[in-house]
């Protein structure tokens, strides 16, 4: 190198321009948002799921009225269709409809009541047998006092 020749520094963006031009580069390419694309593949997986479900529910609704379809033609079929599918009678007969009430479910105690629970029914136990014990030893020494 010559002596007159000096080495220039190179030209450096300031932080904030720089962050400027990648947010209008990223925006031209990905659009306003980075992730849109995969939000819309999400919705649309989804929307295909939802779709998929309700064609088979139809489905099933169709095999349904086609054995419908293909008992009606017969009067007892015809019957059939009219009672269980509308709920028809016939006139003097009533139409009982019985709901059934579910059983109340009683919560487990928890924390302390459940272990005194537990012990109480450790101890009930225990003591059951312990009573049954002293019936036998007590009927096993009668006999033997007897039988002396």
């Amino acid at each position: 190198m010559s002596p007159n020749l000096q080495r220039r520094p190179l030209a450096r963006l300031k932080p904030v321009p720089a962050a400027a031009i990648l947010l209008v580069a990223g925006s031209l390419l990905f659009g306003p948002s980075p992730s849109a694309p995969l939000q819309r593949g999400w919705r649309l997986a989804h929307e295909c799921l939802q779709l998929n479900e309700e064609l088979q529910g139809l489905r099933a609704d169709n095999d349904q009225l086609a054995q419908y379809a293909k008992a009606a033609p017969t009067p007892e079929g015809r019957e059939l269709l009219a009672r269980g599918r509308y709920n028809m009678v016939k006139q003097g007969e009533w139409l009982a409809v019985i709901d059934e009430v579910p059983q109340p479910t009683l919560a487990k105690p928890t924390g302390v009541r459940a272990v005194i629970g537990n012990i109480h029914a450790t101890l009930s136990d225990d003591l059951k047998s312990l009573r049954e014990l002293h019936k036998l030893m007590s009927h096993s020494r009668s006999s033997k006092a007897s039988g002396s």
